[in-house]
């Protein structure tokens, strides 16, 4: 597998430029599926700097640690589920379904089963490469997916 194979610093930058790409190329192409925005707007009531903070630190740390952490250990380890194609699906589709309770968007819940798969492969492969931290690498990879999509967000309004 080239992923495992390429350089630490190289693995950690082609992983967020790709997570970031593709979670921007979905929200692109799947907003012609949707009349209203794809990302979910459930922290209005808070001010920006804790909107920052829910949206940007403790939202993907938490995510990672359940969706792609918990719920990858326990199908690999506990199941003893050695073909890495099935962590990463149910990663990734719990991952959006919980997603769509945000605000009730089929669209939004496709949009985040796909980024699920990203971070959960992100984190598979992170794992298999023994030199890295999948935790963190696919903690950072969502940090700077929801830091750029909350700056947008800012400029858009």
């Amino acid at each position: 597998m080239l992923f495992v194979k390429i350089k630490k610093k190289y693995f950690i930058i082609f992983s967020i430029l790709l997570s970031v790409f593709l979670s921007f190329f979905l929200t692109y192409f799947l907003s012609f599926l949707n009349e209203k925005p794809i990302h979910s707007e459930t922290l209005n009531n808070y001010s920006t700097l804790k909107s920052l903070i829910f949206r940007v630190l403790i939202g993907p740390f938490l995510e990672t640690l359940i969706f792609q952490a918990a719920i990858i250990e326990f199908i690999m380890y506990h199941l003893k589920i050695k073909k890495l194609a099935v962590p990463v699906l149910v990663s990734g589709i719990i991952f959006g379904i919980v997603h769509y309770f945000n605000n009730f968007n089929v669209i939004y819940m496709v949009y985040a089963i796909l980024l699920g798969f990203i971070l959960s492969l992100i984190y598979v492969i992170a794992k298999k490469r023994k030199d890295t931290n999948p935790f963190l690498i696919t903690f950072i990879c969502h940090f700077f997916i929801n830091l750029i999509a909350f700056i947008l967000r800012i400029f858009n309004t």
